[in-house]
């Protein structure tokens, strides 16, 4: 029997069945899955506190877990250090600032060109550059204007 890859082709009943048989798939794997995983997690634990709290290994243990505690903190206090000093030498500094908006006075100073031209620009939906005669042209579907040297 052929393969169909054009799922409007497919009967409903078919569809029905291929989605059915998918979604009961997809929920008994999950479920499996999760008690699967569960199961492990809950071995896993008293394995690690059999282990850990066993009377010839309490001592050792006592002394891992003070060494994970001095250690996270150390971890701490390095962290909390650090967080201090950038707030004490960098908080009141707004590096965080917007910029403030390009006005069309500030675009016509940087393109070299006039606020009529500049303010047209703006408007226009559609333009180009192109290069006419070794200067740089703006166009747009009504005028053409000349941009001079950019930023001076």
């Amino acid at each position: 029997m052929p393969v169909i890859n054009r799922p409007e082709l497919k009967r409903f009943r078919q569809k029905a069945l291929e989605s059915t048989v998918m979604a009961l798939g997809t929920l008994v794997l999950k479920v499996v899955l999760i008690g699967f995983t569960l199961a492990l997690w809950g071995f896993s634990f008293g394995y690690v506190t059999d282990r850990l709290f066993a009377p010839d290994a309490l001592t050792t243990t006592v002394r891992m877990l003070l060494f994970l505690i001095g250690f996270a903190l150390t971890a701490f206090l390095i962290m909390l250090a650090w967080a201090k000093y950038n707030i004490f030498w960098y908080a009141k500094k707004d590096r965080r600032q917007t910029p403030p908006p390009l006005t069309p006075q500030m675009m016509a100073a940087y393109y070299n060109t006039d606020l009529d031209f500049m303010t047209a620009a703006a408007t226009c939906k559609v333009g180009t550059v192109e290069m006419s005669g070794g200067e740089l042209v703006f166009c747009d579907d009504k005028t053409c204007f000349p941009i001079r040297e950019f930023g001076k």
